[in-house]
């Protein structure tokens, strides 16, 4: 509860009722407890009720408002001086108010006929017209968009209204209902009418009444838009849609007859009770009742809705189904994900024909029935996270098949049928431990395959000659060959492939490799005996406890051609001596460089490359630990030429580590004092470096106004920080520590009696920063 917190400044916002502080446990902002409470609402009421001080959010400027509306319907119109005045008509029209201005501005996007625009701005002085309140306004201007509007896109967006506030709507889920409730036409191939949904999807998103989310694949309504939607479903379209989402209803409300959408997700109805008569719904098709904890349902519940097509049951705690679903022989889409189905009974699909998508993930089911095996028509099969499921049933007749998600289920064999599935386009095999290989010829015959993912079990590369249109790969091979011969076909996915190569392929080091485009080879002392062949545009590349034959790390890795390396991590790896002993294009792109337990190393770098402009340039983070003969990480004319973008340096466990940045043998004086300059470091960490003398020679300093945190521990030979303090005066007094920097964390205490400072008055200065680490009890004190 806040009112443990202490000080705190909270800010709740849409707030549409007043509501008691000491209920919801927060404290009365006092000017004594220092607290503050920020309110944001569009309700007079909360703001009296609740004794706020009112700050009004004033409209936007003509100018502002102006150049806003410019943003969204396009620069490109301004040249046009028949445009000009009336553009600023319909500014003016939409009364400072930025939602109207963008959603009038998405509405006429693209049009430079002034005719059209004039009759738009007659049309909008017609809505907006007699209306002083800003609300009612703004429905104005967002109705005003909507009736231009083609019909059907009316439909579809209103359907979108079903979904509670601030709810992300999936894209290609959305396209499936509105298909299926017949909100877009017929045309020759279901792939052709998801082209044309998602074509309304981006109308609608043009005209500013949906908003794409931070991913792409999903949609919003801005709460101003939902409520404009509901508002026309109540006055025109009442019985049709039933809509009462996140409304905190605790039993289920009735309906009319008629209605033919109904949606109550996110309330608290747990249980339907067994005395409840089932609704006679005749023309109900859509029903959402996802995420209300619901727990029971009646035998009969769904008995007289014979022509429902959508039902979403999902994000509830269903144990068991009543039998009146098995009889809706008109459903299409059937959302069951996210409740505790431990079984579903034998027939229970046996009357589900049309059934097209089926979403069972994150049940506690052990086995599927056969009669899921007649669902010819079904193209959509979810099972992902059904953590104990085991048996799937024959799928040779799902000719219709094109997306299978078994992901972490404990399948120990290939579902019987796979390999008719002829029209699958996604095949999802991740995490199903349980699986140890994919058998020969299954594989090859799903050519249309766009999306595969199979691990821990193993495939072979001659399998996958055939597919030809993967955009997304994510496999396990046994041996190197595997990888050659598939890298030789130069086929790799274009979006995202990520290829792990034998070893103990563990789900901590499959998740490290993070980045899209990733190579992971190693385990159980694998011998590289041959170079490497690597796609030009791999981003992550891993290579772990392998024997090498090879002294640097190029020489057995084709870096020849790679481009876009940005993550490099090398572990385990016995015989390497340098990482990079030629040229090659990486040195430019890498940002993150990884070196663990190379016992043989020496140079990151060899000798034999000149140091050329961008090397390292865009190098972020480097992390070595356990690298026992590496004596220093950098020269000095890596970091004054090249290191700008370094933001992290850690150092751990190198036992004959004598130096960071490493003394010239020549080429640089050693009378004058020499700046580094790190602009970007963040974070400095040198741990367990016995024999760790110097960061740097004694004529150099690191400039780093971004550095906000230096941990030494166990570096006993260390003796100088050589750290850039700016001064204060003109009097050479008073240093100042980089503004950033928030701590020196030091172990053990006493070292910092002996270090040097290179200004008689720093250790003062970065006193109140300097904490040590207090092994008693495990945590970093302050230092007195």
């Amino acid at each position: 509860m806040l009112r443990k917190q202490g000080i705190y400044v909270l800010i709740l916002d849409d707030v549409w009722s007043s509501f008691s502080l000491e209920d919801v446990g927060i404290l009365e902002p006092t000017t004594d407890n220092g607290c503050k409470l920020v309110l944001t609402t569009r309700s007079e009421e909360v703001v009296r009720s609740m004794g706020c001080r009112k700050v009004q959010v004033p409209c936007v400027s003509m100018e502002e408002a102006m150049q806003l509306f410019l943003s969204k319907v396009g620069q490109d119109m301004l040249p046009n001086p028949n445009l000009e005045s009336i553009m600023k008509d319909v500014v003016c029209e939409c009364g400072g108010l930025p939602l109207a201005i963008v959603t009038i501005a998405g509405c006429m996007r693209g049009i430079s006929d002034p005719v059209v625009w004039r009759n738009a701005l007659n049309e909008l002085r017609g809505y907006i017209r007699n209306i002083d309140e800003m609300e009612d306004k703004v429905f104005s201007c967002l109705r005003f968009s909507y009736d231009r509007l083609k019909q059907k896109d009316r439909d579809c967006f209103l359907y979108c209204a079903l979904f509670p506030e601030d709810y992300a709507i999936n894209k290609r889920g959305i396209v499936e209902y509105w298909m299926e409730e017949g909100l877009i036409d017929e045309m020759g191939t279901r792939q052709e009418m998801q082209d044309n949904g998602h074509s309304i999807l981006r109308k609608l998103e043009e005209n500013c009444l949906l908003e794409r989310d931070h991913t792409g694949t999903c949609v919003k309504m801005h709460d101003v838009v939902r409520d404009m939607a509901l508002h026309i479903i109540r006055k025109v379209f009442y019985k049709v849609f039933y809509v009462k989402t996140g409304k905190q209803l605790e039993d289920l409300p009735e309906w009319d007859e008629d209605v033919e959408k109904v949606s109550l997700m996110r309330n608290s109805i747990s249980k339907i009770p067994q005395t409840m008569l089932s609704p006679k719904c005749q023309k109900l098709t859509t029903l959402f009742l996802s995420e209300n904890s619901l727990r029971e349902i009646p035998e009969s519940f769904f008995e007289y809705m014979p022509n429902l097509k959508i039902l979403d049951l999902s994000g509830n705690r269903i144990r068991e189904l009543p039998n009146s679903i098995s009889n809706l022989k008109k459903l299409t889409i059937l959302l069951l994900s996210e409740n505790s189905l431990r079984e579903i009974p034998e027939s229970f699909f046996e009357y589900m024909l049309n059934l097209k998508i089926l979403d069972l993930s994150s049940n506690r089911i052990r086995e599927l029935p056969n009669s899921i095996s007649n669902l010819k028509k079904l193209t959509t099969l979810l099972l992902s996270c059904c953590i104990e499921l085991e048996n799937v049933p024959s799928l040779s007749k799902l000719q219709a098949l094109k997306k299978l998600n078994l992901l972490g289920t404990k399948i120990k064999k290939i579902p019987q049928g796979l390999e008719m599935l002829i029209n699958l386009r996604y095949l999802n095999l991740g995490y199903t431990t349980q699986l140890k290989v994919i058998p020969h010829g299954i594989l090859s015959k799903l050519c249309d395959l766009q999306h595969l993912i199979i691990f821990p079990a193993t495939s072979r590369a001659e399998e996958m000659k055939t597919l030809n249109k993967l955009e997304v790969l994510k496999v396990c091979f046994n041996h190197m060959h595997d990888l050659s011969l598939y890298a030789s076909q130069r086929k790799w996915p274009n979006n995202d492939y990520r290829i792990f190569v034998r070893g103990n392929l563990t789900n901590r080091i499959f998740s490290q490799v993070g980045l899209s485009k990733s190579v992971a080879i190693g385990g159980s002392r694998m011998k590289i005996e041959n170079s490497i062949i690597l796609p030009s545009d791999i981003q992550g590349l891993s290579l772990r406890s392998c024997e090498c034959n090879g002294e640097s790390f190029n020489d057995i890795v084709g870096l020849e051609d790679v481009t876009d390396l940005k993550k490099c991590t090398i572990d385990g790896c016995n015989g390497l001596e340098s990482i990079f002993s030629s040229r090659c294009a990486s040195l430019q792109t890498i940002e993150i460089l990884e070196l663990d337990f190379l016992c043989d190393l020496k140079m990151i770098l060899g000798e034999s490359i000149p140091l050329e402009p961008g090397t390292f340039s865009n190098l972020k983070t480097i992390n070595i630990s356990d690298c026992e003969k590496l004596k220093n990480l950098f020269s000095a004319k890596w970091v004054l030429q090249n290191l700008h973008n370094l933001e992290e340096i850690i150092v751990w466990g190198c036992k004959e580590m004598e130096e960071i940045i490493a003394s010239e043998k020549e080429g640089m004086s050693t009378d004058n004092n020499v700046m580094f300059t790190l602009p970007k470091l963040k974070k400095l960490t040198l741990i367990y470096l016995p024999e760790l003398k110097s960061i740097c020679r004694t004529n150099e300093v690191m400039d780093c106004d971004s550095l906000q945190q230096i941990v030494i521990s166990d570096c006993p030979k260390l003796k100088r920080i050589p750290l850039h303090l700016p001064l204060l005066d003109l009097d050479n007094t008073q240093p100042s520590p980089p503004p950033s920097l928030k701590a020196i964390l030091i172990r053990p205490k006493e070292w910092c009696e002996s270090v040097e400072w290179d200004h008689p008055n720093a250790k003062n200065v970065l006193l109140p920063l300097l904490k040590f680490r207090d092994d008693s009890i495990g945590e970093w004190k302050q230092f007195h």
